[in-house]
């Protein structure tokens, strides 16, 4: 117990006036006295008789209280406990070290938080961020001054069109807010990071004036119009035709340095350059899907220059050359003839070519690595052609071999295995071989297949009933083996390609119509057995032919119009080969005079003979 709660103890026990044991407490001195009658409210300068009485009055209710031994000392330990603490303190603090002046950011730190301590100067800071958000949403500039700050970019993009021809201008400079693009085919140009804000936008190529004016970039792509650019350099005229049709070409090129111009609907490229130092020009022609031509035009000619562009992807056929069968390639004008499989003299009669769309890649069948089976029997020889990289790779040795399609990676061929039985249910397999993963997956088998199909992408195929372990019905497949599904619950014997998208199936019982959407129904019989074989080109257009009043007929087939246009009318027109650009198609005659391929214009027309070829056959329904 503290010496404090001993005399609060002492107090509350104290005896009372009655208590023999008190005694008198000691005089006070003048200046307590004072002071108490001050604490009482009394006014009583000391010395005089009521301070006296006063001091009186106070003595005897303090006597008390302060008259007991005990109490007395406990207050005298209080008093120098008390003492002792005070002076202590007095002498650390006058021990003390001097307080570290403050650092810079700790004064800045006080100043703020007194200048936010102030209820004015909090107003003015509120009113000023206010005042600075809102200036932000309603001044562009003041908005893009933030926005700049805080690093946001934008874009624009502009169309540049030639004055004289009204065509696109390609690469011509676009320069906004110092950064730069060029302008494609279609002469637009789009700019990257550019600050926003009022900017300065400068379009510029060799040969014409130049357009400067300022534009305001905001938040977004900032499509700014199209610009007229004037000529004020030299101007050549070149018309550009096909080789075939003779029909000008839209939207083909002429590049001479940097300056670039393209073809009108006329086939008319106006070239606008510089003063000519040289005394020839030299420009490079080109289009999509034909061959690129160099040119050499005269700088003071004011004539019309004309140059013939022909298709890009080269021809593949058979030619017979001393007693061989080669497979050779060459564009249409007969240039660049190579041979890219030479023969070995053993191929016989029966040789299938085909390439694919692009015309990068040729599968040849032919018997000419004189392979044979157990009893001796010629196999057929499958040889798929890079005709890019100038290799070659055997894929299958077979009895028989026939090339049903050949998608975008996968070709999909029959092959009938050598020496099989004809219950062998393996003895055909349908293969698809994936050329750039070199790989093959077989579709299906059958000890006989009545039909096999290709249409729009999918293989359709028939087993024969005469396997008594398969399923006779009508499937289809995807080329890589996915999407496997029975189409029509019923042996098919014979299936016909009566149009694009319609298959007449002949069964036991009846004939009936199958569309590709899956639906079938019963029909008469046909009055004609006569299965088209559609070759699928660019832009949902497809070749096929039939025979009318004794002559073949080419058709082109446009399947958004959903209708069917007369191409070409030739006596042994047998069928067409492929599409070597989105308007060129070549296709095979064969009568008695002559094996030939031809090239002819999607849209018609006169038809160009390629070349004599050796009769093969392409793709089989």
């Amino acid at each position: 117990m503290t010496k404090k709660k001993i005399l609060d103890k002492k107090l509350v026990a104290a005896p009372t006036q009655s208590s023999p044991d008190r005694v008198s407490a000691p005089e006070l001195p003048d200046h307590l006295l004072e002071a108490l009658a001050a604490h009482n409210g009394e006014q009583a300068p000391p010395g005089t008789a009521h301070a006296k009485h006063s001091a009186t009055k106070i003595e005897e209710e303090l006597k008390p209280a302060f008259t007991d031994p005990v109490t007395e000392a406990a207050v005298d330990d209080i008093v120098h406990e008390e003492s002792d603490e005070v002076l202590a303190a007095e002498d650390d603090k006058d021990q003390a070290p001097p307080q570290a002046p403050r650092g810079f950011w700790r004064k800045i730190g006080h100043f703020f938080a007194a200048w936010w301590g102030n209820k004015v100067a909090r107003a003015i800071t509120i009113f000023v961020i206010l005042a600075a958000i809102a200036a932000t949403a309603i001044i562009p500039t003041s908005r893009y001054s933030v926005l700049n700050f805080a690093g946001v970019r934008s874009s624009s993009s502009v169309r540049v069109i030639d004055n004289t021809t009204r065509l696109p201008l390609k690469n011509v400079t676009v320069t906004v807010g110092g950064k730069k693009a060029l302008t494609d085919s279609n002469g637009v140009a789009r700019v990257e990071d550019i600050r926003l804000g009022k900017q300065q936008m400068v379009i510029k190529r060799i040969a014409f004036a130049p357009v400067q004016q300022q534009v305001t970039i905001g938040w977004g792509s900032n499509p700014l119009g199209e610009f007229i650019l004037d000529a004020t350099g030299v101007q050549y005229r070149i018309t550009a035709k096909d080789f075939v049709s003779g029909k000008p070409i839209v939207n083909a090129e002429a590049t001479s340095g940097e300056a670039v111009a393209r073809s009108d609907e006329k086939g008319i490229i106006t070239l606008t350059l510089e003063e000519a130092i040289a005394p020839t020009i030299k420009v490079v022609v080109s289009g999509v899907g034909y061959r690129a031509e160099t040119m050499v035009i005269t700088s003071d000619t004011q004539a019309t220059n004309a140059i013939t562009l022909v298709p890009s992807a080269k021809t593949v056929f058979a030619s017979r050359q001393n007693n061989r069968v080669d497979v050779v390639s060459m564009y249409i004008d007969g240039n660049a003839r190579k041979v890219e499989l030479p023969g070995t003299g053993l191929e016989n009669k029966n040789i299938g070519l085909v390439t694919n769309a692009t015309g990068t890649q040729a599968a040849v069948v032919s018997t000419r690595d004189d392979v044979r089976d157990a009893d001796g029997f010629l196999l057929s020889t499958l040889t798929i052609l890079d005709l890019e990289k100038g290799t070659r790779q055997t894929v299958s040795h077979a009895q028989h071999i026939q090339l049903i399609d050949w998608g975008s990676n996968n070709l999909v061929f029959v092959e009938a295995s050598a020496g099989a039985s004809a219950s062998n249910p393996n003895r055909y397999r349908i293969v698809s071989y994936d050329f750039g993963a070199n790989k093959r997956t077989q579709l299906a088998s059958a000890n006989q297949f009545n039909t096999i199909s290709s249409i729009r992408g999918m293989i359709y195929y028939a087993v024969s009933s005469t396997d008594p372990n398969a399923k006779a019905d009508f499937f289809r497949v995807k080329p890589d083996g996915s999407g496997r599904q029975t189409v029509f619950n019923q042996e098919v014997w014979t299936a016909l390609r009566a149009d694009y998208n319609t298959l007449l199936l002949q069964s036991p019982d009846s004939w009936y119509t199958y569309t590709v959407d899956g639906t079938a129904q019963k029909t008469a019989q046909p009055t004609q057995y006569q299965s088209r074989n559609y070759i699928d080109g660019p832009s949902g257009k497809s070749l096929w032919v039939d025979v009318r009043s004794g002559e073949s007929v080419l058709h082109l087939y446009d399947e958004q119009a959903k209708k069917d246009q007369e191409v070409k009318r030739q006596q042994g027109l047998s069928y067409p080969v492929r599409w070597l650009n989105d308007d060129t198609i070549i296709y095979r005659v064969t009568n008695g005079s002559e094996a030939a391929d031809y090239a002819v214009h999607s849209s018609g027309g006169e038809a160009r003979k390629i070349t004599d070829v050796v009769s093969t056959y392409g793709f089989s329904n």
